[in-house]
């Protein structure tokens, strides 16, 4: 019952702040000029970008080891003591580094647009190590209030910022101030609470926690840059702030995908990770199966929409002016099913402390800047959007090879996997032929696909996606009449 209500708590947050985010940048993609939205967007790849390079990996220590140690208050403890100043230091090193990043890259903008970019990033970075605390101690309730309240902070300021405020600095400051209301509202639980008697010492290796840190702090910047916005230097270099604006909008729906996709594991890692410390291995693979599938016919749909209804997306979600990223979406969209076997790349994280993660992603950077080099100046935005998916396939089909090394051909659900390949090549191959088809024949195909989805695919036991929905509302049910019972005998 916890982990449905964990995994719907994270599923919520996550929803709530990625719907945030898309109606911030549909709201400023109106109110600015179309470079000065480009400008913005690639802000926040600096932003991302340059936390994750003062990181050194704290944040995958806090997810991982507040979760492993939450049965070991003095182990807890240590960790906790040690973590603090970087969880403090580092955001700040990170708005200082931005800032710097920003004057070499905009020399001629204002003061206080550096100043406000350096707050933002400074209160982001914040925001990530806050964030990874509360899911390491499985504080998901208090992940969503915080999205909450930064999300409605950030919309009530680009709507009601006058419009000769709202310049990059304006959207900057926006951003800070948002991040900052997030912050207080779950301030005093951002480290773990430990007793406040002290027990024996204990034995902590802290070299493997070292190594796990180190590893994941390289593999995360890898995997940004693989997995996000790694081309985006390439568009920005070749194409401009307008080139840049444009690939924001199909990036920015291919993005919510991505969110809506990664739903069904942003509560499950912590779960795994118990179940991987108490070495209870085919409980953890029988549920990163699970969860595979599940993932499988999410990313699947979620594909499924953006090929056949993209176009009509972009112009609604962002202005006429951003219908040039249809093509560039609809490449996009063939890399989202490399997402369904992140369960599945987790347990290998754990099982080779992220070695495994840090030299596949390594590949995949090496693949996606190599493309990008040939395809951005032959095809635009589009060139970018099929390095993007060529290089997930890639890094999925590793996956792939990898799982069935490690657990054999059990670990895949081959029948599934047969099944989303057939439905998103004869979409994408369709209107590839067809691309002037009417609304009416693209809706009937998204139909289709649909239909398809939800007959075809099975999980291990004969159910498929309806079976699932209906098992999930059921023990919601049950564990909402639970808490209900204890809070009345209370």
């Amino acid at each position: 019952m916890a982990l449905i209500r964990q995994s719907m708590l994270a599923a919520t947050s996550a929803i709530v702040l990625t719907i945030s985010r898309f109606a911030l940048m549909a709201i400023l993609s109106r109110r600015l000029s179309l470079d000065a939205f480009g400008q913005v967007a690639f802000a926040q790849w600096l932003v991302d970008i340059v936390f994750l390079f003062c990181s050194f990996g704290a944040t995958a220590v806090a997810s991982r080891y507040f979760a492993e140690f939450g049965n070991r208050p003095e182990a807890l403890r240590a960790l906790v003591s040690r973590w603090r100043p970087f969880a403090l230091g580092l955001p700040a090193l990170a708005g200082a580094a931005t800032a710097i990043g920003n004057v070499s890259l905009r020399p001629q903008a204002a003061a206080t647009e550096h100043l406000f970019l350096a707050a933002w990033a400074a209160a982001s970075g914040l925001w990530a190590m806050r964030t990874a605390s509360l899911m390491g101690m499985q504080r998901f309730d208090l992940v969503l209030y915080g999205n909450g309240i930064a999300g409605a902070a950030m919309l009530a300021g680009a709507l009601l910022l006058p419009s000769p405020l709202l310049g990059t600095a304006g959207a900057f400051a926006v951003l800070a101030i948002a991040n900052m209301a997030g912050l207080a509202v779950s301030a005093r639980a951002f480290f773990p609470a430990v007793s406040a008697e002290r027990g024996e010492a204990v034995e902590i290796d802290w070299r493997s926690i070292a190594r796990y840190a180190m590893n994941m702090w390289f593999t995360s910047m890898l995997w940004s840059l693989v997995w996000s916005r790694g081309e985006w230097p390439y568009v920005k270099a070749l194409l401009g702030d307008a080139g840049v604006a444009q690939y924001a909008a199909a990036t920015a729906l291919f993005g919510g995908a991505v969110q809506g996709v990664m739903l069904s594991v942003a509560g499950i890692a912590p779960h795994l990770t118990r179940l991987w410390g108490e070495q209870r291995i085919d409980e953890a693979l029988r549920t990163a199966r699970r969860v595979m599938d599940m993932q499988l016919v999410l990313a699947t749909g979620a594909a499924a929409v953006l090929i056949v209804l993209g176009a009509g997306m972009l112009r609604l979600g962002f202005g006429s002016a951003f219908g040039g990223g249809t093509q560039a979406l609809a490449m996009l969209a063939l890399g989202l099913p490399a997402l369904a076997w992140s369960s599945h790349n987790f347990l290998l994280q754990l099982r080779t402390d992220a070695r495994f993660n840090r030299d596949s992603t390594l590949l995949g950077l090496a693949v996606l800047y190599l493309l990008s080099a040939w395809l951005v100046p032959a095809s635009g935005i589009a060139g970018a959007a099929l390095s993007r998916a060529a290089t997930m396939l890639l890094m999925g089909a590793m996956s792939l090879a990898i799982s069935v090394r490690v657990w054999g051909m059990r670990a895949i659900p081959w029948r599934n996997l047969g099944i989303v390949v057939l439905l998103l090549g004869t979409l994408e191959t369709a209107l590839w032929f067809w691309p002037e088809a009417p609304w009416a024949a693209r809706v009937a195909a998204l139909v289709a696909a649909v239909v398809i989805l939800v007959i075809g695919v099975r999980d291990d036991d004969g159910r498929g996606p309806l079976a699932w929905a209906l098992q999930v509302i059921g023990r919601l049910g049950l564990s909402a009449r639970i808490h209900a019972d204890k809070g009345a005998s209370a």
